[in-house]
């Protein structure tokens, strides 16, 4: 019998979330293929916007900053300046308590305590776009649990979100996420382990090619027909209760 999921969206500003009350396994909507599809053959111009399903060799593009140097530079942001555009502080909610958002220490840093799973996400105070080079560096404080991760929102519009995220078993992923579906993109798949324990993301979008990177390699990578791009971000999820604290640092965003 296939989990149900019940996905309640709240908004607290440019801050949202997507809050998982699951029956049954939520593992198998993560790990069972048969919940996924990977695809359409025909152009699909309705979300969620999907990879083509056939491989296709796309061309890696070894030095992202390099190829983006000339692209406009959107926000770049180490959080040494408690005075921010993004929206920090402390929120009431009963699915996590504490949910404290806040810049600390030049870091931008979450303390979660779940009570029930969910998926978080922040907002990056400058626009959306279709092509863009963003990136994060995302380090993990607390969270002894490969069931919760961290990383870089992409592609959102309304209740539209798109995630590459990493945890601390050292797997990453690509999602997609709306109030009634789940769809995995690239699965729960391993990277290499950096000893100091900090990690950076980034996402390459143009030409609707998007290149996914961790610490400056190219792990993945998603052709599609079509892709309208959207708002880009911060991340977490938890498909499990207890602590996570995680912070980010070096937010970048460029614009083709």
């Amino acid at each position: 019998m296939k989990s149900k999921t019940i996905i309640i969206i709240a908004s607290l500003g440019v801050v949202g979330v997507i809050l998982m009350v699951v029956a049954n396994n939520w593992e198998k909507i993560f790990g069972d293929e048969d919940n996924v599809e990977v695809g359409t053959t025909e152009p699909n111009h309705e979300y969620p916007y999907k990879p083509k399903p056939e491989p296709q060799a796309v061309v890696p593009i070894l030095d992202p900053l390099k190829y983006t140097e000339e692209w406009d530079k959107i926000m770049m942001d180490d959080f040494e300046s408690v005075e921010t555009e993004w929206v920090v502080g402390d929120y009431e909610n009963e699915y996590v308590d504490p949910f404290d958002i806040q810049i600390k220490n030049g870091k931008l840093r979450w303390d979660m305590l779940y009570q029930k799973p969910g998926l978080f996400f922040l907002e990056s105070p400058k626009g959306m776009s279709a092509g863009f080079y963003v990136a994060a560096d995302v380090k993990f404080i607390e969270s002894g649990s490969a069931n919760k991760s961290a990383g870089l929102l992409f592609g959102k519009i309304l209740v539209h979100n798109y995630i590459f995220l990493i945890n601390e078993h050292n797997q990453y992923f690509v999602s997609y996420f709306d109030g009634e579906k789940v769809e995995n993109h690239i699965p729960y798949t391993s990277f290499d382990k950096n000893p100091e324990g900090t990690y950076r993301l980034a996402i390459l979008s143009e030409n609707l090619i998007l290149r996914f990177y961790i610490n400056g390699a190219q792990v993945g990578d998603l052709r599609f027909d079509f892709f309208a791009g959207g708002h880009v971000g911060v991340a977490l999820q938890s498909i499990d209760t207890g602590a996570m604290v995680v912070e980010f640092d070096n937010f970048e965003y460029r614009r083709r």
